[in-house]
């Protein structure tokens, strides 16, 4: 039952995208998904070898597409499908309550200007996921990795650790594991840069959704994610990591960008005094 005869209003739809994923997180989050108070058209994008995680998609749209296509593409191609209000981006490894979408879309519906946004992440041991972040600078992302004394140093502003964690904050790096946003400013700004095979891309994307109108983080909406850092673990996704960083910056620029300087600067006016 909603909540509001508002929200009864709005289209929603949500797309996930697998690659060989464990059945258990599927399980979990289509459990989510299918106690929402929202009414949610499921897109399931499977990059997997075979079709062998359909059983486990049955009751929403299933998609083999026989090749790993990579995260956005996936994505893309889900969101092709659909002509919703709003749209959710999810990763497998999320879980949530039932209200937690009427958190989301509620700003959006009262307020033109906000495009998306983003809800409180935290581990399932309950600590704070600290996935809300500045643009990054190549200072940032290359200290964290390889100069850990210095990116701990760094990160005070670029996880934005000052931050209160239960007020809202205007962002313009949302994460992708789950993002609510407007599906026509998607559409508008051509969806996930593709060139991305995963890593960054939706830094990319939640960047140029940010010049169309407002980002929001919503501390009152929370999911749980199983977040893994496989690029710490697995030399093959750290060179694709890099490759990844390496595109984001040669794109946006390495050291000049003016959006990132000034999209900082905004984000960094709102810092606890």
């Amino acid at each position: 039952m909603h909540k509001t005869g508002i929200t009864r209003q709005a289209s929603i739809s949500a797309s996930l995208v697998l690659f060989n994923t464990p059945q258990d997180q599927i399980a979990s989050l289509l459990h989510s998904v299918e106690n929402s108070q929202w009414k949610i058209r499921l897109i399931i994008v499977d990059n997997s070898p075979t079709n062998a995680l359909e059983q486990e998609c049955k009751g929403h749209e299933y998609h083999f597409m026989g090749a790993n296509l990579g995260f956005g593409k996936g994505h893309n191609y889900a969101i092709k499908q659909v002509q919703s209000d709003f749209h959710v981006l999810l990763n497998p490894d999320i879980s949530f309550e039932p209200d937690l979408l009427d958190q989301l879309i509620t700003p959006m519906l009262q307020d033109p200007s906000v495009v998306g946004c983003s809800p409180k992440v935290l581990y399932p041991d309950g600590r704070l996921q600290r996935l809300t972040k500045l643009l990054p600078t190549p200072a940032n992302l290359f200290a964290r990795r390889f100069l850990p004394p210095l990116g701990a140093v760094l990160d005070y502003n670029y996880e934005l650790q000052w931050m209160n964690p239960d007020q809202r904050l205007e962002l313009s790096n949302a994460s992708g594991c789950f993002f609510a946003f407007r599906t026509a400013i998607f559409k508008k700004i051509n969806g996930f840069d593709e060139r991305f095979f995963m890593y960054m891309e939706d830094i990319d994307l939640t960047r140029r959704m940010a010049q169309e109108g407002r980002l929001l983080y919503i501390p009152e909406a929370v999911v749980i994610h199983a977040h893994a850092k496989e690029s710490y673990k697995n030399k093959k996704l750290l060179l694709i990591h890099l490759k990844s960083a390496q595109l984001y910056f040669s794109k946006w620029g390495w050291f000049f960008d003016k959006i990132r300087k000034q999209s900082n600067k905004k984000i960094l006016a709102q810092k606890i005094k």
